[in-house]
């Protein structure tokens, strides 16, 4: 699982933010992220800016291979919702 309740950022959950923040992940050819794009914010920078942290950070891929079967590079979009408990 690439979030967790308990990656929800500090300072978000003081201000009650909450919001839904879309990416895209640039992967290696190894299968690792090595580049995060904020495609739609939650309005919050500090939820828009963990959740690529976490992806950067937690995100591992199957390689992927282009025509000539040789490792490509790819992108992959993802979206979470961050809400708080209660």
């Amino acid at each position: 699982m690439w979030f967790t309740d308990r990656d929800y950022p500090k300072e978000s959950k003081k201000r009650g933010e909450q919001g839904r923040v879309s990416l895209q992940l640039t992967v290696s050819k190894k299968g690792v992220p090595i580049a995060c794009t904020i495609t739609k914010s939650s309005g919050f920078e500090a939820l828009d800016r963990k959740t690529c942290d976490l992806a950067v950070k937690r995100a591992r891929f199957v390689i992927q291979l282009d025509l000539q079967g040789k490792p490509m590079e790819f992108r992959y979009p993802i979206t979470t919702n961050w809400v708080l408990a209660g």
